[in-house]
C-alpha cells in the first residue's frame, strides 16, 4: 500500500516503473519464500486424508477447467491470436459456478495455514495483475490502493464483483477491470485456479530439480515431457554453471558470449546479464520469468479477459514455442553430453577443423585457400596506414580465408539485389549419441571410439529453414526465415527473429512487436511462398551424411547448407548449440529425443553440481 501511494504521486513514466516493479517482486518474492518453505504439496483434501493427516503445509485444489469449445492459441513469433473464449462451467442451476473454500478445511492448523499459504499466493497473482496495469496504460491511478486493498479482501472472501458496466464508468480504473469477467470475481474462474496451480507446480518442480531430485522422480509433469524437459533446461544452466564447456571454457562463459545480443521482445535488456552470478538467474528464474510470462500473455491476448490471459500465462511458462527456448534446451543437452562422454565429435564445432576433416573425408565443404595469409591495403591510404594483414590458420593463424560464393540461379531469382549468401538451415539428430551414453559407465575413453565409423541409418533431418538474405546485408543473419516442408520441399511462410536482438532502453524497452509473416521477400516483392526448393532431398542427404560420417557422436547439429554458383552444393559450416530458427519439426519425437538424453544424463553429472 504504501508503494502504491508513493506510485499516485508519480506523474512520469520512469518513477511508475521502478516503485511497480518492486510492488510485483516484493509480492511474488514472498510467495517464492512460502513456496520454498513448502514440504509437500497436495491439492486435494478427502475424508480419508483428515483421518490420516501428514505434516506439511497443503493447499486445496483448484477446480478443473471447463471443456474449451475451441483451444486458445497465440503464438509470439507470428502473432497470430486466437481468442474464442472458453465455455464456463454449469452447475445444477444453470449459472456459472463459483470456487468458493469449503469450511472443512480449517478443520486443523496445518489445514488453516494451507488456506493462509492460498490467499496470499491469490493476492500476490492479483497484486501482479495490478502491475501489468501501471505498466502498460497511461491512465491516471489514482484510486490505485483502494482497489488493491478491497479487492484482495474481495478475492480472499470470494465475493462478486460489480458489473463491468459499473466499473467502466470510472475513466480512472478502466483498463485495469477491463480484466475482469463481467460476472464473477477474478479468482473464482477456474482458468485462474489452473494457471495459480500451473504457476505452483513451476515453482515446486523448479526447487526439486535445484535440490538434486532425480529427471525421472519430478513431483508433477512426468508425462508432459514439453514442460519436463523446459524445466530441467532452466536448472541445468545452474548445475553446470562452472561446467567445462567444449568451446568456450565453462558454461558459464558460454552463455555470456551467446546472449550478449540476445533479448526478451520488448525488454532491451541483453540476457548476458542473467548471467552475472547464480543469484540473479535463479532470481529470474523464480520471479522474472513468471512476470514476463504474464506481461506477454496480456500483450499477445487480443481480448484481455482473464480466461484467455490465465490461458497464455500457463502456455508462456511450462510450454513456450519461441524458437529461443528450443535453442536453448539445445544448448544444454550438447553441452551436458559433452561434458559426460567427452566424445571427440564437439571438436568440429572449430570452423576450421571442420573444413579439414570434411575435406578429408570427402564431405562437399566450401572451399579455403592455403597460403600462409593475405595482405588488404586501402586504396588511398599512404604512410603504412590502411594495411590489415591476416594470417591464415592453416599456419596457424586465426583467420580462415575464403572465396566469397555467390547464390545459385535457382534461387538467386527470389532474392533483391545485392543480398548476402543465403543458405538453408537443416536440423540433424543421431540416435547413436544415445548409445555413446549408455556406455559411460563403463569409463570408455570416447576419444577414439568408433571415429571412422557410419551411421547413416541413425541420422535423420528434422527440419529445415531457408534464410533468405535482405538487401545489402553482409551475412544472411538479417534475413526472413522460410519454413521449408522437409519432406516435399514447398517453402512455406517466412517470419523473423529480428526482434529478439533489440537491445537498449530506446530501441526495445515496451516497444514489443510480435513478428510479422511474410509470403513474398519484403525487399523485392518476389512470392516465395509455395515455390519448390530445387533438389530437397541432396540437401537433407549433404547433412544427414555429414553428420554420419564426421560425428555421430553428437546428439543434434545444425547444417548450414549453400547453393553457389562456383561449387554447386556445399557446407559452410556445423553448429552444435543448434538453432531452428522458427522452423516447423515433429515435436512429440522432439521432446522424446531430448528426454531420452535427460533421463540418461542428469544423474551421472558430479553429485557437488547439485544445490544442497
Amino acid at each position: 500500500c504504501c508503494l502504491l501511494l508513493l506510485l499516485q504521486t508519480s506523474s512520469s513514466l520512469s518513477p511508475r516503473l521502478i516503485m511497480g516493479t518492486l510492488l510485483g517482486f516484493c509480492h511474488i518474492g514472498v510467495v517464492c519464500l512460502l513456496v520454498l518453505l513448502c514440504c509437500e504439496p497436495s491439492f486435494a483434501v478427502s475424508s480419508k486424508q483428515k483421518q490420516n493427516k501428514t505434516v506439511g503445509l497443503r493447499i486445496p485444489p483448484p477446480p478443473e477447467p471447463p471443456a474449451p469449445q475451441h483451444i486458445h492459441h497465440c503464438d509470439v513469433s507470428t502473432s497470430v491470436c486466437d481468442d474464442n473464449p472458453s465455455s464456463e462451467a454449469i452447475v445444477d442451476d444453470g449459472k456459472p459456478s463459483s470456487s468458493n473454500i469449503s469450511t472443512s478445511f480449517f478443520a486443523s492448523s496445518h489445514e488453516q495455514l494451507s488456506l493462509l499459504l492460498t490467499i496470499l499466493l491469490v493476492s500476490a497473482a492479483s497484486a501482479t495483475l495490478l502491475l501489468v496495469g501501471i505498466l502498460f496504460s497511461r491512465y491516471s491511478h489514482k484510486n490505485f490502493t483502494g482497489i488493491y486493498c478491497v479487492y484482495s479482501l474481495c478475492s480472499i472472501v470470494n465475493v462478486h464483483f460489480p458489473t463491468e458496466k459499473n466499473i467502466k464508468s470510472n475513466n480512472n480504473i478502466n483498463i485495469m477491470f477491463s480484466l475482469f469477467d463481467s460476472n464473477n470475481c477474478l479468482f473464482t474462474s477456474s482458468h485462474v485456479h489452473s494457471a495459480a496451480y500451473a504457476q505452483w507446480k513451476y515453482w515446486r518442480v523448479l526447487v526439486f530439480l535445484l535440490r538434486g531430485g532425480g529427471y525421472d522422480n519430478v513431483p508433477f509433469f512426468r508425462d508432459d515431457l514439453h514442460a519436463k524437459t523446459h524445466l530441467l533446461s532452466f536448472v541445468m544452466m545452474v548445475h553446470m554453471w562452472d561446467s567445462p564447456h567444449y568451446r568456450s571454457g565453462t558454461f558459464r562463459n558460454d552463455m555470456v558470449k551467446n546472449l550478449r545480443n540476445v533479448a526478451f521482445p520488448g525488454t532491451g535488456i541483453p540476457l548476458s546479464l542473467l548471467c552475472m552470478n547464480k543469484i540473479v538467474l535463479l532470481s529470474f528464474l523464480f520471479v522474472g520469468y513468471p512476470i514476463l510470462c504474464l506481461a506477454y500473455a496480456f500483450l499477445c491476448s487480443k481480448k484481455k479477459t482473464i480466461e484467455n490471459i490465465a490461458s497464455l500465462h500457463t502456455a508462456y511458462l511450462i510450454h513456450p514455442s519461441e524458437w529461443f527456448f528450443f535453442w536453448r534446451t539445445n544448448c544444454v543437452v550438447a553441452s551436458l553430453h559433452a561434458l559426460i562422454t567427452n566424445t571427440p565429435g564437439y571438436d568440429m564445432e572449430d570452423k576450421f577443423t571442420f573444413l579439414v576433416e570434411g575435406e578429408a573425408r570427402d564431405i562437399p565443404v566450401s572451399p579455403f585457400l592455403k597460403t600462409s595469409g593475405i595482405v588488404c591495403k586501402d586504396r588511398n591510404e599512404e604512410g603504412g596506414m590502411g594495411i590489415h594483414v591476416f594470417k591464415n590458420a592453416t599456419h596457424n593463424g586465426a583467420w580462415i580465408v575464403q572465396e566469397m560464393l555467390s547464390n545459385a540461379e535457382s534461387i538467386d531469382q527470389w532474392l533483391p539485389d545485392n543480398a548476402p549468401l543465403s543458405t538453408f538451415r537443416v536440423i540433424t539428430s543421431s540416435t547413436h549419441a544415445y548409445d555413446i551414453v549408455n556406455s559411460c559407465s563403463e569409463d570408455t575413453d570416447h576419444r577414439n571410439a568408433n571415429k571412422a565409423d557410419e551411421h547413416r541409418d541413425a541420422v535423420r533431418a528434422l527440419s529445415c529453414v531457408w534464410r533468405a538474405g535482405r538487401e545489402n546485408a553482409h551475412t544472411d543473419h538479417s534475413s526472413i526465415l522460410f519454413d521449408v516442408d522437409i519432406e516435399t520441399g514447398i517453402i512455406g511462410d517466412g517470419t523473423t527473429n529480428a526482434h529478439w536482438y533489440q537491445l537498449g532502453i530506446h530501441n526495445g524497452l515496451f516497444k514489443y512487436q510480435p513478428a510479422p509473416s511474410f509470403t513474398a521477400h519484403p525487399d523485392n516483392g518476389c512470392t516465395i511462398t509455395g515455390a519448390l526448393v530445387p533438389d530437397i532431398n541432396a540437401i537433407k542427404e549433404i547433412a544427414c551424411s555429414a553428420h554420419a560420417k564426421m560425428l555421430p557422436d553428437v546428439p543434434l547439429c545444425g547444417w548450414d547448407v549453400a547453393l553457389t554458383k562456383e561449387h554447386n552444393m556445399c557446407l559452410l559450416e556445423v553448429n552444435l548449440s543448434c538453432n531452428f530458427f522458427n522452423g516447423s519439426f515433429d515435436k512429440r519425437n522432439y521432446f522424446e529425443y531430448i528426454d531420452r538424453f535427460y533421463s540418461k544424463l542428469q544423474p551421472l553429472l558430479p553429485e557437488n553440481k547439485a544445490l544442497q
